[in-house]
């Protein structure tokens, strides 16, 4: 009994015509290219009722834009809360 060498299959004879075949065949997956990365700043006035808490509406804000639009990241940086005019 002898050892199987590459491209051999067990009886001795060359690997199958179909084995050739599907290693020649190109990857099913595509290269996904480099994408930009930007930041985008935005100033967003709301008016809120008493019972609510400005820094839970921000959060669920940040929480909306990366569920809704593939936000990778959104952060609250900055609230400012003005006296009615």
């Amino acid at each position: 009994m002898s050892f199987i060498k590459a491209g051999q299959d067990r009886r001795g004879g060359r690997d199958s015509h179909k084995w050739q075949v599907t290693r020649s065949i190109r990857p099913i997956y595509r290269t996904i290219r480099m994408m930009k990365n930007i930041d985008v700043y935005i100033k967003v006035e709301v008016d809120l009722d008493e019972s609510e808490h400005p820094q839970r509406f921000a959060e669920e804000l940040c929480r909306v834009l990366k569920r809704v639009y593939g936000v990778r990241k959104a952060e609250v940086s900055n609230l400012l809360e003005h006296t009615a005019e």
